[in-house]
């Protein structure tokens, strides 16, 4: 009897932990496009939709549009007019039932957004 309310606290412990809110995991090339592909990512000042073309689509204090590809682990895009790509790694994590993305450039420069 006390080995079984041991295991329920235990379980009851790690239900309620919020450990897996706290983990990221790194996407790799497959994940990201699974991830992103037809998608919506909502950040605090924008929401940027991903479509499977590979079209880009930033909404918020301005609206653009540019291309988004995933090459060595990365998620890159080039918005109309601008030259150069930008690439982020991207890690997943998930809390109350939202999937959280979190872009971190090649400065370490981080940013939270969630899949809409």
């Amino acid at each position: 009897m006390v080995g079984i309310r041991i295991a329920g606290v235990a379980i009851a412990l790690l239900c309620a932990h919020p450990l897996a809110a706290q983990e990221w995991q790194r996407l790799n090339d497959g994940e990201l496009l699974t991830t992103l592909s037809g998608k919506s990512v909502a950040f605090d000042d924008r929401s940027n939709a991903y479509h499977s073309s590979g079209r880009l689509h930033e909404t918020g204090a301005r609206d653009l549009w540019g291309y988004w590809r995933v090459e060595r682990g990365q998620l890159c895009h080039q918005m109309r007019g601008e030259q150069a790509w930008s690439c982020y790694r991207v890690s997943a994590s998930w809390r109350d039932g939202l999937q959280l993305l979190r872009f971190r450039d090649d400065t370490g420069r981080e940013q939270d957004g969630r899949i809409e």
